[in-house]
């Protein structure tokens, strides 16, 4: 099955008028079969410098990007340009590209209270990019680096991983990228955090690049400070205490698990950062965990009721004096799975804390009330009354008694 929209690309009268018609099925079936080739004149002969940095811009974010970050990666990559002027007609000249992008390789996706996004016209412009840059470090680098986004560099780790940007050339790019942002992170934090993670994720390239890493260190927790990329910074602190780079007793470790706990109550962000605590030494070991687990508590009291609806933890329990034990049951083990990936300690008390937090009898109640609606509603259509149709058969039936 192959996208509507592809078929109807490849088949638009303006781009098949030069193939003979004795040729047409096997020009169809070609560009099928291989669609990521359908792309390359697109790219190539009608776009202009601009419309390709769009595109490729596009596909090194993971097919997704913001509209804005588009335009500031597209001034950096094109701006200082021998075929551009002055700003005025640069501008002039984006948004014409633009214009043609737009419905050819790109899509303008637009939502209620949201800024525009732009994506990719069809997966295959991705497969088409990629496989015209998997071995380009050097282009890689710089799209990336215009970007600036964690969703670049996370995208770059995904093709990485999937084969297509080999070793040799997913190092280059990083020792660039590092090279160029690590020495003046301002305004770049959460960038450098992730470029940080992805470095020490390779051993050979962690060491080749110590000395940047030990520079690094001696700022870091000016740049975690000022950062959202609490996972990554994370996984980096737990480096560079390891390596010594940072010291065990260092105050500024309790100092930035308080800043993550102040800045983010989601277990995404909090379960790493409990790690951090087994590196490092009392009295600050102990208040942080002391801290953190009483944020945790405080978060998970908040929003069990809500996560339990979501997830209809208890959407099978209908009868209160039969179910309740059950179903408290259910979220005390749902509870304990979700802490115990904490680097921290939740007591039985604790636990029952939270779970005591969670009003069990009102959601059975709930249900129960919604399971008589719907048997209700299965006898006699919606709304609990009788249907058109119901009522007709019930006066057939007494017709047939007369």
């Amino acid at each position: 099955n192959f996208n509507p929209r592809l078929i109807a690309f490849i088949t638009d009268s303006h781009k098949i008028t030069a193939v003979p018609a004795g040729d047409y099925w096997t020009y169809i079936t070609e560009m099928l079969e291989n669609p990521a080739e359908i792309w390359r004149g697109v790219f190539n002969d009608q776009l202009d410098d601009i419309g390709r940095s769009m595109v490729t811009l596009a596909v090194f974010n993971g097919g997704n990007v913001a509209e804005d970050v588009l335009r500031n990666g597209c001034e950096q990559l094109t701006r200082h340009s021998p075929r551009v002027g002055n700003a005025v007609e640069w501008n002039l000249a984006y948004e014409r590209s633009y214009r043609t992008c737009v419905g050819t390789m790109l899509d303008r996706e637009v939502e209620a209270g949201k800024s525009p996004r732009v994506s990719l016209f069809n997966p295959s412009v991705g497969d088409f990019v990629l496989r015209t840059f998997s071995n380009d470090a050097a282009t890689v680098a710089e799209v990336t680096a215009a970007l600036r986004t964690p969703a670049s560099l996370r995208n770059l780790f995904a093709i990485h991983r999937q084969g297509t940007i080999p070793v040799p050339t997913y190092e280059a790019i990083l020792t660039a990228l590092a090279r160029k942002f690590w020495p003046s992170f301002s305004g770049r934090t959460d960038f450098v955090a992730c470029t940080a993670n992805l470095v020490i994720g390779l051993d050979s390239l962690g060491e080749r690049l110590q000395s940047e890493l030990r520079q690094l260190a001696e700022r870091w927790f000016e740049l975690v400070c000022a950062t959202t990329q609490h996972e990554e910074a994370s996984v980096v602190v737990i480096y560079f205490l390891k390596q010594g780079w940072i010291a065990a007793d260092d105050p500024q470790v309790l100092e930035w698990i308080r800043f993550v706990i102040g800045d983010s109550g989601l277990d995404e962000d909090l379960i790493p950062v409990s790690g951090v605590i087994r590196y490092i030494e009392n009295p600050h070991a102990e208040t942080a965990a002391i801290e953190l687990s009483t944020a945790v508590i405080s978060n998970w009291k908040e929003n069990i009721e809500e996560v339990v609806r979501e997830d209809a933890l208890l959407s099978d329990y209908h009868d209160v004096e039969r179910h309740f034990d059950r179903a408290k049951a259910d979220v005390t083990k749902y509870v304990e799975s979700r802490l115990a990936d904490y680097s921290i300690d939740f007591d039985a008390t604790e636990i029952r804390e939270i779970v005591s937090a969670c009003d069990i009898r009102s959601i059975i109640e709930e249900n129960e009330s919604s399971s008589s609606d719907d048997n209700e509603s299965s006898h006699f259509g919606s709304g609990g009354k009788p249907s058109s149709t119901d009522t007709a058969t019930i006066d057939d039936l007494f017709d047939r008694a007369r």
